[in-house]
């Protein structure tokens, strides 16, 4: 509180007080530039992949993410937001302010195996086809086949002398890419 007043001179009469308030606030610090989160593969943890890079502000403190997070959580491909605050050091000078990151969770690769190598068939035999991907079940498809075999869902049939060329693949999931063997 700030009072004035003039108690008057010879040629003055005196001036009856004023009073003043003035509030003394917290300032607010200037983020110049907010942290990042690198993006990750999915299999990454929260843990791992909620690191933040950088970010600058005009005053000492620390960037930080404010949700609680279960840290083995794996999330799914996507982008997610996170909030982050910017807390100064000097709490009794300057306001604490907020943000917002994303975090992109990339499709992970696959990865596709026979149980086999290349196969040798009589005719009239079967092969029962065993190829594993990453994420589920794969589909098999012939090319430069001719008749030489059929195939039912995971049984290969041969028919007659030739060469066919049998491929596995997966089309992916939410979280996988896609996959074919060679």
């Amino acid at each position: 509180t700030l009072q004035a007043s003039h108690a008057g001179d010879a040629n003055h009469n005196a001036v009856a007080s004023a009073i003043y308030t003035i509030t003394v606030v917290h300032a607010t610090p200037v983020v110049t530039e907010w942290p990042t989160l690198a993006a990750v593969t999915y299999g990454a943890t929260l843990e791992q992949a909620l690191t933040l890079v950088g970010g600058e502000a005009s005053v000492d403190g620390e960037f930080a993410i404010i949700e609680e997070i279960e840290s083995a959580t794996v999330p799914n491909a996507g982008t997610y937001v996170y909030n982050v605050a910017f807390p100064p050091e000097a709490t009794e000078k300057y306001n604490t302010v907020s943000g917002t990151v994303a975090l992109t969770v990339n499709k992970a690769d696959q990865v596709l195996t026979w149980d086999f190598a290349d196969q040798t068939l009589t005719a009239g035999s079967t092969l029962t086809l065993n190829a594993t991907a990453t994420c589920g079940d794969v589909t098999y498809t012939l090319s430069d086949n001719d008749g030489v075999v059929t195939l039912d869902g995971t049984t290969l049939t041969a028919h007659k002398v030739g060469t066919v060329t049998l491929q596995a693949s997966h089309a992916g999931d939410a979280n996988h890419n896609a996959v074919a063997s060679a």
